[in-house]
């Protein structure tokens, strides 16, 4: 990962401590060789050294402040957005698109599970109510059957009763014309043969004078003749 642009600190310094031992190889050179040179020289070198100096101070201030860390960078700033967008790109693609595309293929599932299990919940709540109806009805028609049956029964026990009440009676009414004809051809034989035990009884009377013994004779043959008859 890329961190910045910004010289490290040991790296800066051993940059100054080159200058430095540079310098002061000049300069022991110069005063090796100080016989032929002028005072107006050493001066300009004691200038150029004094010059490399507050050069080596200015690059240990401007590293310093280079190093700062409340001070923005932008460079840095703006190759770690550049990181931190590829990043997400690649945790999109690679890692949060599968997991919401699963998370939604399972609330799919789940849904789709929901949505069929209320249609077969509602599916047998009608075919209960279907049921419950065809039990109804036939509920009911079987009672109408049973009260048609039961209504056919009694009128089939009233109608024997009264074919058997009007057997009886008619039964009965043909034994007392039975009786009262017997009753009558049985009254009419008894006149038939009472006129003709009279008359019999007056003939006899007529033809001879009756002693009390002939009377009794013939009241017990008359009597003897209708035990007969």
């Amino acid at each position: 990962m890329i961190t910045g642009t910004s010289p490290s600190p040991t790296f800066a310094a051993d940059e100054d401590h080159a200058e430095v031992s540079s310098e002061a190889e000049v300069s022991s050179e110069t005063e090796s060789h100080g016989d032929h040179e002028s005072h107006g020289d050493h001066e300009s070198h004691g200038d150029h050294e004094s010059h490399g100096d507050h050069e080596s101070h200015g690059d240990h201030g401007s590293h310093a402040g280079s190093t700062n860390p409340v001070t923005l960078d932008p460079d840095l700033a703006i190759v770690t957005a550049i990181i931190f967008v590829i990043l997400l790109a690649v945790l999109w693609k690679f890692a949060w698109g599968p997991i919401v595309g699963a998370l939604d293929n399972r609330e799919e599932t789940v849904a789709n599970h929901l949505a069929e299990a209320k249609a077969s919940q509602e599916k047998a709540q009608q075919l209960l109510t279907e049921h419950e109806a065809k039990l109804a009805g036939t509920a009911a028609e079987v009672k109408q059957m049973l009260d048609q049956a039961r209504k056919d029964a009694d009128q089939q026990k009233q109608q024997i009763l009264d074919s058997a009440q009007a057997a009886a009676n008619a039964e009965k009414d043909r034994a007392l014309r039975e009786i009262e004809a017997a009753k009558n051809s049985a009254l009419q034989d008894l006149a038939q043969k009472s006129v003709d035990t009279a008359v019999d009884l007056a003939a006899n009377i007529v033809k001879r004078q009756l002693s009390a013994d002939d009377h009794s004779n013939l009241i017990g043959e008359a009597m003897q003749k209708f035990e007969n008859n």
